[in-house]
C-alpha cells in the first residue's frame, strides 16, 4: 500500500515492529520485501519462551524470589500443555481446571483462559520466527531497553544473531529504558503510566539515527 501511495518513494519502504510486532515484521517480509527492518523490543523467539522469560524477570524484580518464579513456571507449563494438546473447543475449561488444580484462584484462572484460549494465542504459542529471520537478507537494526522485563535483551539478541548469521544485523541496547522505551527505574509495567514521556528522547534520537543510516544503506 505504501509503495502505491502518492508522495512515497516506492524504492524505500521499510517495516518497523515493536514487541510482538518484531516477530511479525519478519513473518511479513517475504510477502512485502521491505528495504530494511527496524525492531523495537522485538520478540525474536517463541511466545512460550517469551512468557517464561518475562514472568521470571518480573517476579524476580518484584521481590518474589526464585521459588516464586519456579512455582509460576509450573503453572505456565500446565497452561501451555493444555494449549498444545486440548481440542480448541475445550481449551478454556481445561485451562481453568489445570490452573485451579495447582492452587490458582478460579477467577484468576478464568481471566487467564479468556486471554490464552483464543485461537490466535494457541496458534502463536510455538510460532518460531527463526526461519523468517534467516530468510530476510536485507539490513536489520533492532533496539532493546536495558530495563525491559517483557522482552529480554540478551536472549532475544542471541536468537536474532544466530538466525541471521551472515546477514547485516545491528543491535543497540538503550540504557535505563523499559519495554516502551521510557526512562524507568525497575522496568515493571506499573511504571508505564507514570513516565513523563511516551518514549525517552534518547530512544527517539537513536531510532531516528538508525533509520537515517538504513535509508542511506538500503535505499536507492
Amino acid at each position: 500500500a505504501l509503495r502505491d501511495a502518492d508522495q512515497v518513494n516506492a524504492s524505500c519502504v521499510a517495516i518497523l515492529g515493536h514487541s510482538e510486532g518484531g516477530l511479525i515484521a519478519f513473518l511479513a517480509a517475504d510477502a512485502t520485501e521491505p528495504d530494511f527492518i527496524i525492531t523495537l523490543a522485538g520478540m525474536h523467539g517463541t511466545m512460550a519462551d517469551t512468557l517464561y522469560e518475562q514472568s521470571e524477570a518480573m517476579i524476580m524484580a518484584s521481590g518474589g524470589g526464585q521459588a516464586g518464579a519456579d512455582a509460576n513456571r509450573v503453572l505456565q507449563t500446565a497452561m501451555f500443555d493444555v494449549m498444545r494438546n486440548a481440542p480448541q473447543a475445550e481449551i478454556a475449561d481445561a485451562m481453568i481446571a489445570a490452573l485451579t488444580e495447582r492452587g490458582f484462584l478460579e477467577e484468576a484462572a478464568r481471566q487467564q483462559a479468556a486471554i490464552w484460549a483464543q485461537p490466535y494465542a494457541v496458534a502463536a504459542l510455538d510460532l518460531d520466527p527463526a526461519q523468517a529471520m534467516a530468510g530476510y537478507h536485507g539490513p536489520v537494526h533492532t533496539f532493546f531497553g536495558s530495563r525491559d522485563l517483557q522482552v529480554l535483551a540478551q536472549p532475544n539478541s542471541e536468537r536474532l544473531l544466530a538466525a541471521r548469521d551472515g546477514s547485516p544485523t545491528e543491535i543497540t541496547v538503550i540504557e535505563g529504558v523499559n519495554h516502551l522505551f521510557q526512562d524507568a527505574q525497575t522496568g515493571l509495567p506499573a511504571e508505564y503510566a507514570s513516565a513523563p514521556h511516551a518514549m525517552s528522547p534518547q530512544s527517539l534520537a537513536a531510532i531516528a539515527d538508525a533509520a537515517e543510516a538504513l535509508i542511506g544503506q538500503a535505499c536507492r
